[in-house]
């Protein structure tokens, strides 16, 4: 009951800083009893960035401003209406969670200072944006062994569990990289693949990345740091 009541407080004040600055972009914080300022701030946050954090979740933040208490954010699915507030937080940073892969998520930061007892509000930010459904950076590493006179390059991967395909680049001495794998992440592949070299010399290097698929749209990760192998 008492985790209800403060989701219902929380879902108030965030009706109320949004009301508030609908209306107006300069609250007049007459009861100041410290004296800081005729005015808390005439300024909204600015530099958000939406940064993914997996293919549900995005994690966004923003430049402090000068005596704020706190901040609220807001995310809609459309840049111009239907935002809703998904929470408030001291510091300069909140993560947006159970993202749909696929839709492009508006989020605006709005900062409060509480003077005697009442809350003072910012103007609402300009929007960032960022579609879900982007996967986390894979990460690959590479062995070399001996197998049945073949040279065989073992390559793993991990960070792929919010991804559903996964892409392979092979780099080789003097050449620009190729794709060698584009396949959807099936046990086979989960944990890696091996490719067995009869005569090829020199050094390659390899890169992977993952992504996710929604109305015929792809949703690449960024490229896993590149992996070097030499043979003979």
């Amino acid at each position: 009951m008492l985790k209800t009541m403060k989701m219902r407080l929380l879902a108030s004040l965030c009706m109320l800083a949004l009301f508030i600055s609908d209306k107006t972009y300069t609250v007049h914080a007459e009861e100041d009893a410290n004296n800081i300022s005729s005015y808390f701030t005439t300024e909204a946050p600015t530099n958000i960035r939406v940064k993914t954090i997996n293919a549900s979740s995005h994690e966004i933040s923003w430049t402090p401003l000068l005596d704020a208490d706190g901040y609220y954010v807001y995310c809609s699915a459309a840049k111009s209406s239907g935002y809703t507030c998904i929470g408030s937080t001291y510091g300069t940073s909140m993560r947006s969670l159970d993202l749909k892969t696929g839709t492009v998520y508006y989020y605006k930061i709005q900062a409060y200072k509480v003077i005697s007892s009442k809350q003072y509000y910012s103007p609402i930010s300009d929007a960032s944006s960022k579609a879900a459904g982007h996967p986390r950076t894979p990460s690959i590493s590479i062995q070399k062994i001996k197998r049945q006179g073949k040279t065989v390059a073992v390559i793993r991967w991990s960070n792929i569990s919010d991804a559903k395909y996964i892409q392979l680049y092979r780099k080789k001495s003097g050449q620009s990289y190729q794709k060698i794998l584009d396949k959807k992440i099936t046990n086979i592949i989960r944990n890696g693949v091996t490719i067995s070299y009869v005569k090829t010399k020199g050094e390659m290097q390899f890169k992977a990345r993952t992504y996710n698929k929604s109305g015929g749209i792809r949703f690449y990760s960024s490229f896993s740091k590149t992996k070097k192998i030499k043979l003979r």
